[in-house]
């Protein structure tokens, strides 16, 4: 859904950092994503949060829900510069991740390729004499 998608390509999982806790969810339509603010000291008791003083700062601000709603924040304040700090962490990590698998993975396709070429680079004509064969 409209606002979600974003937050949701990083925040996977259901997560508490600090005071903030972070909900990725889905439904039929499409993803849901929510951010709350709890009470100072306070561990986040369920998901989602059902804390008394939890308060929801980011999640459904318009459209019919479940259908064509769209996120965005319920409330500005100094949380929305610590959730960005963290979006760009996560984001960066993930994107490092991603990097270091790719090369991983490129890495072992190159050498799968490259004992695959020697082996084929020694086989020689005669090798396999008509013959010899059962």
């Amino acid at each position: 859904m409209k606002g979600a998608d974003l937050y949701c390509e990083v925040f996977k999982y259901f997560e508490q950092i600090g005071r903030l806790v972070f909900v990725p969810g889905c439904h039929a339509s499409g993803r849901t994503f929510f951010i709350f603010v709890l009470p100072q000291g306070e561990e986040a008791e369920s998901n989602p949060p059902r804390n008394r003083n939890a308060v929801e700062v980011y999640g459904v601000v318009g459209g019919n829900p479940g259908w064509t709603e769209w996120y965005g924040w319920k409330f500005n304040g100094p949380w929305q510069q610590d959730v960005k700090k963290i979006y760009d962490a996560k984001k960066a990590a993930l994107a490092d991740s991603e990097y270091r698998s790719k090369k991983t993975r490129d890495e072992r396709e190159s050498d799968a390729l490259k004992r695959t070429l020697y082996l084929l680079s020694t086989y020689n004509a005669g090798d396999s004499p008509a013959s010899t064969a059962k």
